[in-house]
């Protein structure tokens, strides 16, 4: 069994030095002093080269709580001179809940160059938890794969790679997703990076996701998540970036590569989307939620399963929320093959949506535009300076 010893350089950095050969020793216990040692301070955690494989009988393996950097000086996790660290989950044993690592109400904290592998639960499973009051947080480099729900088909059985949350009063502000690499997740019912509940200012950028068994990136409100509803919501907030391809539901609905759920004043911006069940969606799922102030713009969407971009509420009753004031400027729309199997471009419960400058380009013989629901329920669309090539127009 190999043994870690902490040393500390400068009194601003922990580095854990093996004594031995083997990997697998380092402790949860361990990881969480030498983070919490700098509390109040600032500084970096070092971690030595290698694939560590804790054990822990807790639900939460890495459970950092009040925990707070420096703005000028955060605490950085990481490996030692940006070498290879992973932890795997495959030594966990079989629980309904699993937790790798946990941030609550922490900040100023950069968890940089981690692999997170091979966690798994039955219910619910999270790589990394962003938790009630955190702020200042960035998850950049990191790369995280196999986080996974068994049966992942059954109704709430919950995965994420990354999921941000705030039940408080309190915001979760100011988280970064920065350049990460997400793939091979089965999520169930959840999404690979899901920011939820009375969260703002969070930045979600230049990660590439690949092979989700479910949504992509998702921004959400109206779930109850916070008991305060004004704040139960995401909002100023940006999906910048990102390369997303493979998003595919488990359980038969559509999974949409980016997806926003009944926030508020949101940028979708210079994104990829290919190969997933849809595209980009800006819904709003709850009775109550309206997601309004969004911004789609020099996005790429191109040969998605059944939609390439759809908007609105999706019932024609009180049963799901609304959409409006949508700008859609500037993006790159396609299908061709068997893409967009129920259309191209689907306006439903929405209004006040403007198209501005974007390239359309329907290959296929399925339909460009739908407007499943009518006038009544889908008004105020505004089109100019766009341009459309094969089977879509602008509708009259």
């Amino acid at each position: 069994m190999k043994k870690f010893t902490a040393v500390f350089i400068l009194a601003m950095m922990v580095i854990f030095v093996p004594v031995n050969c083997r990997a697998e020793a380092i402790t949860p216990e361990k990881l969480v002093e030498s983070v919490e040692e700098l509390s109040g301070k600032g500084g970096r955690v070092e971690i030595k080269a290698g694939e560590y494989s804790p054990q822990s009988s807790e639900t939460t393996v890495f459970s950092f709580s009040d925990v707070h950097g420096k703005k000028n000086n955060p605490i950085v996790i990481t490996g030692e001179n940006s070498s290879s660290v992973t932890f795997s989950g495959n030594a966990l044993a079989k629980s309904d809940e699993r937790v790798m690592f946990e941030f609550d109400n922490c900040s100023n904290i950069v968890l940089s160059g981690i692999k997170i592998e091979d966690v798994s639960a039955e219910k619910s499973v999270q790589a990394i938890l962003i938790e009630n009051g955190s702020g200042n947080i960035k998850i950049e480099n990191c790369e995280i794969d196999n986080i996974n729900v068994t049966s992942p088909e059954t109704q709430d059985h919950c995965g994420n790679a990354v999921l941000v949350l705030s039940e408080s009063k309190k915001a979760v502000e100011g988280i970064e997703i920065v350049g990460n690499l997400i793939h091979d997740c089965a999520t169930g019912w959840s999404e690979a990076i899901s920011i939820e509940g009375n969260c703002k200012k969070i930045s979600v950028k230049n990660n590439t996701l690949k092979n989700i068994g479910n949504i992509g990136i998702d921004m959400a409100g109206g779930y109850g998540t916070c008991s305060k509803k004004s704040s139960d919501l995401v909002r100023n907030s940006v999906i910048e970036g990102n390369n997303v391809s493979g998003c595919s539901s488990a359980y038969g609905d559509t999974a949409y590569g980016i997806y926003v759920d009944g926030a508020r004043g949101i940028t979708i911006k210079e994104n990829t989307v290919t190969g997933c069940d849809g595209g980009i969606e800006i819904g709003a799922e709850q009775p109550a939620a309206i997601s309004k102030s969004i911004k789609v713009v020099s996005n790429i969407v191109r040969n998605n399963i059944r939609n390439e971009l759809t908007i609105g509420g999706y019932t024609n009753d009180s049963s799901t929320g609304y959409v409006k004031n949508v700008r859609v400027e500037r993006n790159t729309i396609e299908a061709d093959g068997d893409c967009a199997s129920e259309a191209v471009v689907t306006l439903s419960k929405c209004s006040r949506v403007f198209f501005i400058g974007n390239s359309f380009d329907n290959s296929t013989s399925n339909i460009g535009v739908d407007i499943p629901f009518g006038n009544e329920f889908t008004k105020s669309i505004r089109w100019k300076d766009n341009t459309f090539k094969g089977n879509i127009k602008q509708p009259e």
